[in-house]
């Protein structure tokens, strides 16, 4: 499989990271993750309609807060500065790379993960816990790396809604300038 159906690619910064070694970890990332998607999302809408009320955008300010102090929580224990952008896609199963991940890459086949910078600006990672797959011959593509992620179930929701977004807005782009 060399391309999706629906995939975001750009330039963004990657890196190898430590993989969640239990459920609870798992949980603290997915977590960490959920309020990441769900604030790019925010960033990315339209803002509030007119005829909003205060219920509905309570949600939004609430997401606001929790990346707020997710970002000074990142913080405060030192952000390190961001590796050189890699070709990357991403879609609702894989993440596919051209280059070379920042860091020291897993030296078994056990579970890894990475650490994919959608928003440089935010400097918080999206952290795609998954397994490294190796192309097999002749399946076409200038990819270095494949890996299959793995993420709860509101986290990959979140994930395919704001590549969906993405890639609608790419085709009203492509409409606007033939």
């Amino acid at each position: 499989m060399d391309s999706a159906a629906v995939e975001l690619c750009g330039r963004f910064p990657l890196a190898w990271c430590s993989a969640p070694e239990d459920d609870l970890a798992f949980a603290a990332v997915m977590g960490d993750n959920l309020i990441f998607l769900k604030a790019l999302l925010l960033l990315d809408g339209d803002g509030p309609a007119k005829g909003d009320d205060e219920q509905e955008s309570l949600p939004a300010l609430h997401t606001k807060v929790d990346l707020l102090l997710l970002m000074m929580s990142r913080g405060l224990r030192g952000l390190e500065p961001l590796s050189e952008p890699v070709h990357c896609c991403i879609d609702a199963q894989w993440l596919r790379w051209q280059g070379q991940p920042a860091g020291t890459p897993p030296s078994s086949a056990g579970p890894v993960a990475l650490a994919l910078f959608l928003r440089p600006s935010l400097a918080i990672p999206l952290i795609l816990p998954g397994t490294l797959l190796e192309e097999p011959p002749g399946t076409g593509g200038n990819w270095s790396g494949r890996c299959a992620h793995r993420l709860s179930g509101t986290v990959q929701e979140c994930l395919d809604r704001l590549i969906f977004r993405h890639h609608r807005r790419s085709v009203a782009r492509s409409r606007e300038n033939p």
